[in-house]
């Protein structure tokens, strides 16, 4: 997972699907740059998707976003990270950890931002 030092928050790794990109391609790529890991294609299985739809935090009206949530096998190489500079401002970097610990690190940061990802978390954890 990512942790976000400045927010005190854990989220999964992912970002947006560029155009002419498959989910998979997505995956692939975001897992490389954000975390330095080599997704091992043939692993790939899919966990669900949630739709999150509240009120904007940082501008005037409805915030709408899909998220498209995976498990996946890596190589054991890692190869250097590539983050936007806005996860680097946000502090991000990848911890691994139970899914116990990063729920109680979710519901003791409050931050609104994450409500989908400890949700996703949990659901992990019937698995």
């Amino acid at each position: 997972m990512h942790y976000s030092d400045k927010y005190n928050f854990y989220c999964f790794l992912g970002g947006r699907i560029e155009t002419g990109e498959t989910h998979l391609d997505a995956l692939i790529r975001e897992v490389k740059e954000e975390a330095g890991l080599i997704v091992k294609p043939q692993s790939v299985k899919e966990f669900g998707t949630v739709t999150e739809i509240r009120k904007d935090l940082f501008k005037e009206g409805i915030y709408e976003k899909h998220e498209y949530f995976y498990t996946c096998d890596v190589e054991d190489t890692v190869v250097d990270q590539h983050m936007t500079q806005s996860e680097i401002e946000w502090g991000f970097r990848l911890v691994y950890i139970s899914l116990d610990e990063a729920i109680r690190g979710n519901e003791s940061s409050q931050q609104d931002i994450i409500e989908a990802q400890t949700h996703v978390l949990r659901l992990l954890l019937h698995i």
